[in-house]
C-alpha cells in the first residue's frame, strides 16, 4: 500500500499571511489624501453601478486625486487585498493588526517607512477606505464563476516534427513523415498542472486554425450585441483579451 497523501484546499493550518514590503507602502499612500479626498473615493466607490476590477478602482480614484503616483498604489493595495480578504481570518482589523507587527520588524526599523504617527493614522483611514463596496463584491462573483467554470489553460504548445523512414536495415532515409503535436497544459483543481498532447494532421491544424477564427468572431459578435444593450462585461480570466494589462 503506498503512502497516503493529504491535500489541504486553501491557506495552510497555522501559517501566517506575511506582510509583503509593496502592500505597505502601497497602504502609506492613504496617508496622502486630504479629508475630502478619502471621503469622495469612498463615497465613488460606493456608488459605482458596475464590476470594480482594478482598473476601474484605479480611474475612479483618478477622478477623485487626479493622479496616477496616488490613483495606481491604492488601487493596487484594494485590489490585491480581495485575495487576502478571501483566506480565513484575514480582514481589516487582521491587516492592521499584522501591519502594526510588521512596523516593529528590523526591516522597517532600519528603512523607517512607517512612523508610529503613521501606523495610527492608518488604524483610522484604513477600515474606511476598505469597506465591502457593491462593485467589488460583483467583481468577486464574476472571478468566482469563472473559475469555477472548467480548467484554467496555463500553457499551449504547437510542435512540429519529423519522423524518418528508414529501410529494412536501418541505414537508409527512404522518407520523412513530418507530423504536429497539439500540447495542452491545465490547472488541476488541486492547483497543480496536468499535460494533454494530442498528435494533429497537416489537415487537422488547419480545422484548428479556421476553429479559432471563428471562434474570434463569435466572441466579436457577442461583445458587439452586448455592448448595444449596455450589458457590462466583468474582467476575468476569461474576458481578458490581447493588451489588457
Amino acid at each position: 500500500m503506498g503512502d497516503q497523501v493529504f491535500y489541504f484546499r486553501g491557506q495552510f493550518p497555522g501559517v501566517n499571511v506575511e506582510i509583503p514590503k509593496k502592500l505597505v507602502t502601497d497602504a502609506k499612500h492613504v496617508l496622502d489624501l486630504e479629508e475630502e479626498e478619502l471621503e469622495g473615493i469612498c463615497t465613488a466607490l460606493e456608488a459605482h453601478a458596475g464590476f470594480l476590477d482594478r482598473e476601474s478602482i484605479e480611474e475612479t480614484i483618478r477622478a477623485i486625486v487626479g493622479s496616477d503616483d496616488v490613483s495606481r498604489p491604492l488601487a493596487r493595495m484594494i485590489a490585491e487585498l480581495q485575495t487576502r480578504f478571501a483566506l480565513p481570518g484575514q480582514d481589516v482589523a487582521q491587516l492592521i493588526a499584522d501591519i502594526e507587527r510588521w512596523a516593529k520588524d528590523e526591516e522597517n526599523q532600519a528603512e523607517e517607512i512607517l512612523s508610529a504617527a503613521d501606523v495610527e493614522l492608518l488604524k483610522n483611514r484604513l477600515p474606511r477606505l476598505l469597506r465591502t463596496y457593491p462593485g467589488i463584491g460583483r467583481q468577486r462573483k464574476a472571478r468566482r464563476l469563472a473559475a469555477a467554470i472548467g480548467n484554467p489553460l496555463e500553457d499551449v504548445q504547437i510542435l512540429c516534427d519529423l519522423r524518418p523512414v528508414f529501410d529494412e536495415d536501418r541505414v537508409v532515409v527512404q522518407g520523412i513523415v513530418p507530423y504536429t503535436t497539439l500540447r495542452i497544459v491545465c490547472k488541476e483543481v488541486d492547483g497543480l498542472p496536468v499535460a494533454h498532447e494530442a498528435i494533429l494532421s497537416e489537415k487537422q491544424v488547419g480545422d484548428l486554425v479556421r476553429k479559432a477564427q471563428a471562434a474570434e468572431t463569435k466572441l466579436a459578435t457577442v461583445r458587439e450585441f452586448l455592448n448595444v444593450g449596455n450589458v457590462p462585461i466583468p474582467t476575468t480570466r476569461l474576458t481578458e483579451r490581447e493588451g489588457d494589462r
